[in-house]
């Protein structure tokens, strides 16, 4: 996650300048990639604006068996998003809902379908974390429409990464 995510997007290093940095994700899963990107602002002392879309939550007791927080810089990060999570996500109805980590660390989940959502602003972000699992599973997401909706997103310069290896997407 680091490696794909973190450092092929540029994201690790613009944070580490302190630079501000819009994140969009596709497919939240376990928050991981989320966790380990709001870590590393807070210790870049950098601003963060994170936006990720989620189908199916998962449950807090997977999350915390996970041990997220093992490989973060902060365990503060992980506690206090597992006590949002707690207090907002678990009962949940679709929509979107925003964790502030603090002052500068905003993180909004949309508990939405990618396919139907909408953002307002164009070129709103410097990196696309692209992770609906493969085309096999979420072929719908992995079309040249929704990946075209996708560069439409990104600002000049940005990046799209993903763990995705299939031919047809490369």
């Amino acid at each position: 996650t680091r490696h794909v995510y973190l450092q092929n997007s540029g994201v690790k290093q613009r944070l580490a300048r302190g630079e501000s940095t819009a994140v969009l994700e596709v497919g939240l899963g376990t928050g991981l990639g989320m966790l380990l990107t709001v870590d590393e602002a807070v210790s870049g002392n950098a601003t963060l604006d994170y936006h990720a879309f989620e189908l199916e939550l998962l449950p807090l007791s997977v999350l915390r068996a996970l041990e997220l927080q093992s490989g973060l810089k902060s365990s503060k990060v992980c506690d206090s998003y597992f006590g949002w999570y707690e207090e907002v996500l678990v009962d949940a109805e679709r929509g979107s809902y925003c964790w502030r980590f603090n002052e500068h660390v905003t993180v909004t989940i949309h508990y939405h379908d990618a396919l139907d959502f909408r953002f307002s602003r164009p070129a709103a972000f410097e990196a696309i974390y692209f992770d609906p699992f493969a085309p096999a599973v979420n072929e719908e997401l992995w079309t040249e429409e929704f990946l075209g909706r996708m560069r439409t997103q990104l600002r000049d310069g940005g990046h799209l990464v993903t763990y995705c290896v299939n031919r047809r997407v490369k």
